[in-house]
């Protein structure tokens, strides 16, 4: 209240309407953004928690479905383990694309678009991964077209040993001194590979030196000299003069056998029976 020059008492003056309070108003927004994060989060949780149920039922499932199947394909295949293990290999690669797509379809995405997405992603990584990716088509190519099983015996990029398995990407042989060697299959695939278990033997040479007997004394009876040993070649043994002197001679012998030990063992008994005064060596 006030009072005027006469005395008259006059009442203060309305302030101006200042409208809202713009922190207030700012405070407000920043809040409702916020509990809209919260409830977009709350459900896009509870999304990928079911998904990952789901994906992950399914991978554990079909996992225990493929080992069965591949269990059976190994029964009936008596051994051969190459077309048992391609198939697996395909069908995990199968189950992982399906269980991706599925994925993605749940949360939202266009699958088409993720289709042509992993298109441009694989020919960009194609690029930068093509060893890898020749192993993986060697390996495809050595698993359906099976040159060789496991347990055969192969030289390959100067190592020699027994298979393993053959995976997508390397195949696993065990060398002659328990160690394990991983040869990328487009080695395999592209050089020479000797199996030398196609015909279940294997070349035997011994080396026999300080034979007292002169030439050509000591080849007589050559066809004899291993006659009735079992788990050899019905071939006639490789015998090659190395040295010829007064003193005697020099040779080797090569022979093909079965991988097995006691006709190893045979064979050389023979020849210390034949050659008694001269020392062998198994040289290969």
């Amino acid at each position: 209240m006030a009072i005027d020059m006469q005395g008259t008492p006059t009442p203060f003056p309305e302030p101006p309407n200042a409208g809202p309070d713009p922190l207030r108003t700012a405070s407000r927004v920043v809040w409702n953004q916020l509990l809209d994060l919260l409830q977009w989060l709350g459900g896009i949780s509870a999304t990928l928690l079911v998904t990952g149920i789901v994906v992950g039922a399914f991978i554990w499932g079909t996992g225990r479905l493929r080992r069965r199947l591949r269990h059976t394909i190994e029964a009936r295949v008596k051994g051969r383990n190459n077309l048992p293990a391609l198939i697996d290999n395909l069908l995990n690669i199968a189950i992982y694309i399906f269980a991706a797509l599925f994925a993605f379809s749940v949360m939202g995405a266009d699958s088409a678009a993720f289709v042509q997405a992993i298109g441009l992603i694989t020919a960009a990584v194609s690029l930068s991964l093509q060893d890898v990716l020749k192993n993986f088509v060697a390996g495809i190519y050595l698993l359906a077209e099976e040159p060789f099983s496991t347990g055969d015996r192969l030289e390959v990029s100067d190592q020699v040993g027994t298979v393993e398995r053959v995976t997508v990407r390397t195949t696993i042989i065990r060398n002659d001194k328990a160690q394990q060697v991983l040869v990328p299959n487009y080695e395999v695939f592209s050089k020479i590979v000797t199996n030398r278990s196609t015909y279940n033997l294997q070349s035997l040479t011994i080396a026999i030196a300080g034979a007292k007997q002169p030439y050509p004394d000591v080849l007589q009876d050559q066809e004899s000299w291993l006659d009735g040993i079992d788990g050899m070649s019905r071939r006639l043994p490789k015998i090659e003069l190395t040295k010829v002197g007064p003193e005697g001679c020099e040779l080797t012998v090569t022979v093909w056998v079965t991988p097995d030990r006691d006709v190893q063992q045979a064979v050389v008994r023979r020849l210390v029976d034949r050659f008694p005064e001269a020392t062998l060596t198994i040289t290969a």
